[in-house]
């Protein structure tokens, strides 16, 4: 496990990261959804914007390929303190959104992936976002680059793709996707089938059985 190498290699330790909710009306409209609508491949990004949360490689890769539309729904206050940096990689596909709660839910449902195209660091190989969940939630697959944490579940779950951490590898990627729904749809299907095993009372059983051993 990642932290060993943070001196607790002497102690048993088994994964446990955050967990979600399960919304059996909206994965089946997810289900129900047709991948690359009108042929535009659309990306739903919530988080922070910051140094390690830099998605100006994701930005760029979205400004060099046709029809792929990302949204980005982050603070006001971060969005304005960095909107200079990202602004060399804005295009009329990107938009800026600052919302929360159920506001969130048509974008999800809305999206075809959801991008986590962002810099290793030891921390985000250490620490799994919340937010990976809540997008589960809602039966988005994943799109990921050198992310530790995130890639074993994307890969194990079979629940999206791993790509390149530059712009250009995104690019293909996404372009790859663009022109392939079949393969967003299965990637979806996959999704919304282990959404159960990742709530937080599977979270909550999964303690139970560990420490009950």
């Amino acid at each position: 496990m990642i932290m060993q190498k943070y001196g607790l290699d002497g102690m048993e330790g088994f994964p446990l990261p955050p967990g979600g909710d399960i919304y059996p009306e909206l994965l089946e409209k997810k289900a129900n959804r047709i991948p690359v609508e009108d042929g535009k491949l659309k990306l739903f990004y919530v988080g922070s914007l910051s140094s390690m949360y830099d998605n100006t490689k994701l930005f760029e890769a979205v400004k060099n390929t046709e029809n792929v539309y990302l949204t980005v729904c982050t603070h006001k206050n971060q969005w304005e303190s960095l909107k200079e940096t990202y602004a060399p990689y804005m295009c009329d596909r990107i938009e800026i959104v600052h919302k929360s709660g159920k506001d969130l839910i048509p974008h999800y449902l809305e999206a075809d992936i959801s991008p986590y195209c962002l810099n290793k660091c030891d921390y985000l190989d250490l620490a799994m976002p919340i937010k990976v969940f809540e997008t589960i939630s809602y039966g988005t697959p994943l799109l990921v680059a050198d992310i530790h944490s995130i890639g074993e579940l994307v890969k194990n779950e079979n629940i999206g793709w791993n790509t390149k951490n530059t712009a250009e590898g995104i690019a293909d990627t996404l372009k790859f996707l663009r022109d392939n729904p079949n393969e967003i749809a299965e990637k979806t299907a996959n999704t919304i089938s282990i959404v159960s095993n990742h709530t937080w009372l599977a979270r909550a059983k999964q303690a139970a059985e560990q420490l009950t051993k």
